[in-house]
């Protein structure tokens, strides 16, 4: 298919396939002239890549971590691999002729938030700062506060007893960055 993991495989597969053909003896199949424009069809049953399945749901969120802020298994191998991907599809976006708008379009931010619900996240992601200080840093509510300055709206409403009209203080939030990233996921597959 033409979503996030068929265009990795095929970016791969080839990679792979360039790498054999350059190390090949020269009496290789591979090696030969004939052979070093190679052209990966991906066959999709949608339009366009990325309009179905998994993919098509994908929030571009490029990060290494659980939802409750823990390490995944390879995560920061993924990341990598990720970054490079995106890199390529950078550069094919800068050399490509075909109408692409640019290549700022693919990456949305060079650094994600995550803001603590309750105490229980603040504890969770106060640890994984502490634990990842290369990739996440975490800002307490004030300091948040003169990052994304939020003023607070004075309605009718505040003079009711309804909790739920009342605003809520900012606890603070995990800031992730240094490879953690937003990707517009429709340019990315482009």
């Amino acid at each position: 298919g033409g979503g996030l993991a068929g265009l990795a495989t095929c970016h791969f597969w080839l990679d792979k396939i360039m790498a054999t053909a350059s190390s090949s003896q020269q009496s290789s199949p591979l090696s030969s002239s004939a052979n070093n424009n190679y052209k990966v069809v991906i066959y999709d049953v949608q339009d366009k890549p990325g309009v179905g399945g998994a993919s098509a749901v994908a929030g571009g969120l490029v990060h290494p971590l659980s939802p409750r802020g823990k390490l995944v298994y390879q995560g920061l191998e993924g990341l990598a691999m990720s970054n490079q991907l995106i890199g390529t599809a950078i550069q094919a976006t800068k050399d490509s002729s075909d109408g692409l708008e640019n290549s700022e379009s693919i990456v949305l931010s060079e650094s994600i938030w995550r803001c603590a619900q309750n105490a229980k996240q603040v504890k969770q992601l106060k640890k994984t700062a502490m634990d990842l200080p290369q990739l996440c840093q975490w800002l307490e509510g004030d300091e948040l506060q003169q990052v994304f300055p939020i003023k607070e709206a004075v309605s009718e409403s505040k003079t009711t007893a309804d909790p739920s009209t009342e605003s809520t203080p900012l606890l603070g939030a995990l800031r992730m960055s240094h490879g953690c990233r937003v990707i517009h996921v429709p340019s990315y597959l482009q």
